[in-house]
């Protein structure tokens, strides 16, 4: 009797880890539509042959970002709205990489930890998101313009 006990938490340590990974998978596979779709309009759009970051921003819109190299060499960074399907292609070239905008950051607040860097879009202006602890270990947002380098907003201790 005391034998069939020992198999019930092994099952129900399998009914959580089944649950979880189905759990996972739902939720990974928004994202895995929003890429292949990236792709598609990255091909069409600004002839992407190479993929290389994909990113999901939600600002005031949400914007999927894809990166990559067309047929000449050219890093291209496309920007496409989740609210009407506008589409905006960048040289990467053409504006700043997520080091220098990191730094710029950097030059006025102090950042413990780098959670990520990403490209979004506010206000037809494409821009980086870099998201970051603080010497406290508060969240902290910054937009810094891709073309310029200059701060947009900032969004300190969330």
């Amino acid at each position: 009797m005391k034998k069939r006990y020992f198999f019930i938490p092994i099952i129900l340590l399998m009914i959580g880890l089944g649950v979880y990974l189905y759990i996972y998978h739902a939720a990974d596979e928004t994202r895995r539509e929003a890429y292949a779709q990236a792709e598609k309009i990255g091909t069409k759009e600004a002839g992407l042959t190479k993929f290389d970051k994909f990113y999901m921003f939600n600002g005031s819109e949400s914007w999927h970002v894809i990166t990559g190299t067309d047929q000449s060499g050219e890093e291209i960074g496309v920007w496409i709205s989740q609210k009407d399907g506008t589409v905006h292609t960048y040289p990467l070239s053409k504006g700043i990489s997520s080091n220098q905008a990191i730094a710029e950051v950097s030059k006025t607040k102090t950042i413990k930890t780098i959670q990520h860097a990403m490209l979004g879009m506010e206000k037809e202006k494409p821009l980086w998101e870099i998201t970051y602890l603080n010497e406290k270990d508060q969240l902290c947002y910054s937009y810094i313009d891709f073309v310029s380098g200059e701060w947009i907003k900032n969004f300190d201790n969330i």
